[in-house]
């Protein structure tokens, strides 16, 4: 009897650890107003695994819940998306993308600004 319900116990906590591990290839798509969304970097941070968007901007990469993946392009503010049981049964995901905080043009003329002070600076 004892080892009957220790095998019930046992069966359990390994079909739901093994549920729990469950690997899908998550489908998504990357949507913004301004700047093109294609060959943007995905990467799931728990599996080390990355893959880039296409020109239409979708993507698909494999994740398992709790996993989080990080957007990141030049264009845009890096995003970092949890994994949740919902996205993982639904197996889409619909990233809109924010502009980032500071422009690559601004932060050139930032540096460039940040230069001539410097110069000038240094001959005073």
């Amino acid at each position: 009897m004892l080892l009957g319900v220790f095998q019930v116990i046992i069966t359990f906590f390994s079909w739901n650890n093994a549920n729990a591990q469950e690997v899908i290839s998550l489908r998504g798509k990357i949507v913004n107003d301004s700047i093109e969304d294609s060959y943007l970097h995905i990467m799931n941070l728990n599996m080390q695994r990355g893959t880039i968007t296409d020109e239409h901007g979708a993507f698909h990469i494999p994740v398992r819940v709790n996993d989080t993946l990080f957007i990141s392009s030049i264009q845009f503010e890096a995003q970092k998306i949890l994994v949740t049981k919902e996205i993982f049964s639904q197996k889409t995901l619909i990233i809109t993308l924010k502009p980032p905080l500071m422009s690559w043009k601004q932060s050139i003329l930032v540096t460039l600004n940040f230069q001539e002070d410097w110069i000038k600076m240094r001959y005073m």
